[in-house]
């Protein structure tokens, strides 16, 4: 039985690989800023943060020129009631220019406005895969991209906030997300722990941070979803997760589920994509952010497909009510089957906890029969 005898706390799984700080650090080939394709939407450029705030935000380019590095944004108007925010995944080694965008060509068919973040880790002198859209030493993301969204909160029509990311830019969803109460957030196949599996955080932390030995760069953001999430948050998550992607499951999903408890505002759907850490076919995604979109500003309360963690065993099947009575009437008659040669007070604890997870699937039936 699943849900009785030892339970692993998947939430210690999260093991750390110190790199020694003479070791070499694999080079990555700088990227060249190349904003050409963007000209026609509008470019604009400014000193500082403060001025690009100061009045409500145009579409189109919109960079921050910060210590010699860009932070840059995308925004579309369309003058929906809907923004949807982007977070991009990693880029490709082969990736030569910056800055990306995502989000464009789902935008433009829901028909809602976009706001789309670049990670400014990945061009110039650093020029990384990703830093998950944190902040760098000379870029303070993490301020101003929470400064953005109230901005374009404040002054557009786009004031339901849909968060979007996979991957890496799944990891920046959550997190941003949960500072916008109200907010929704979709991911796919999230990065929920930083120092986890696969390790990069060390080697990346110390080019976004030359200097910094990755001790202190953790201690100045989030590195684990896990323990944002364990803290509830007024946000609601749909997270879609690929059974077959083993060390995003395992060290990934598994910690996020556990960490959340079951709460209602957290949904998941598992199914097997495909093997290893491949996104969903897009009417996946599609389908649910259209029922987002159509019952904004409500949400859709539970969505084709999507169940609470508390339904989801740890090899990634679905709990159910009748499959636990099942197992726990197997349990009772073994217990009732060695009364006569075991303490009753030791028994008690047994048949207590068996207790506790029938009344716990009792409340689920009953939630789902509402």
């Amino acid at each position: 039985m699943k849900r009785l005898g030892i339970h692993l706390n998947y939430s210690n799984l999260v093991l750390r690989i110190r790199v020694p700080l003479d070791a070499k650090i694999n080079t990555m080939a700088l990227r060249t800023r190349n904003i050409e394709k963007y000209r026609l939407n509008g470019v604009r450029t400014f000193t500082t943060i403060e001025a690009l705030l100061a009045s409500p935000i145009r579409p189109g380019l919109n960079s921050v020129k910060s210590n010699n590095r860009f932070f840059d944004f995308f925004f579309e108007d369309r003058g929906s009631n809907v923004t949807l925010v982007a977070f991009h995944a990693a880029l490709g080694t082969k990736t030569e220019h910056y800055p990306i965008f995502s989000g464009h060509n789902f935008a433009k068919e829901l028909g809602v406005n976009l706001l789309s973040f670049a990670d400014p880790a990945c061009g110039g002198a650093e020029s990384m895969l990703t830093f998950w859209h944190q902040s760098t030493k000379r870029v303070d993301s993490s301020a101003f991209i929470v400064d953005i969204v109230k901005n374009i909160v404040n002054s557009s029509s786009g004031r339901n906030l849909i968060f979007f990311g996979s991957s890496a830019g799944g990891f920046a969803a959550l997190r941003y997300s949960a500072l916008f109460a109200g907010s929704v957030c979709v991911v796919m196949n999230p990065r929920i722990e930083l120092e986890s599996k696969p390790y990069r955080f060390d080697s990346y932390s110390r080019r976004a941070f030359p200097g910094w030995l990755p001790e202190q760069v953790a201690k100045r953001f989030p590195t684990s979803m896990s323990n944002y999430y364990s803290i509830p948050r007024k946000n609601k998550v749909f997270y879609l997760q690929n059974s077959n992607d083993e060390l995003y499951f395992n060290f990934h999903f598994m910690p996020f589920k556990v960490a959340t408890k079951s709460r209602d505002n957290i949904q998941f759907k598992i199914e097997n994509w495909g093997k290893g850490h491949v996104v969903p076919p897009k009417n996946e995604y599609m389908d649910l952010l259209k029922q987002l979109v159509s019952s904004a500003p409500n949400w859709s309360s539970r969505p084709d497909g999507f169940i609470n963690g508390g339904m989801i065993d740890n090899d990634g099947s679905q709990h159910t009510p009748s499959k636990s009575v099942a197992v726990i009437h197997q349990e009772i008659e073994r217990i009732h089957s060695q009364i006569n040669d075991i303490d009753k007070k030791s028994v008690a604890p047994e048949l207590r906890q068996i207790l506790q997870v029938a009344y716990s699937d009792l409340e689920m039936l009953i939630k789902d029969l509402a």
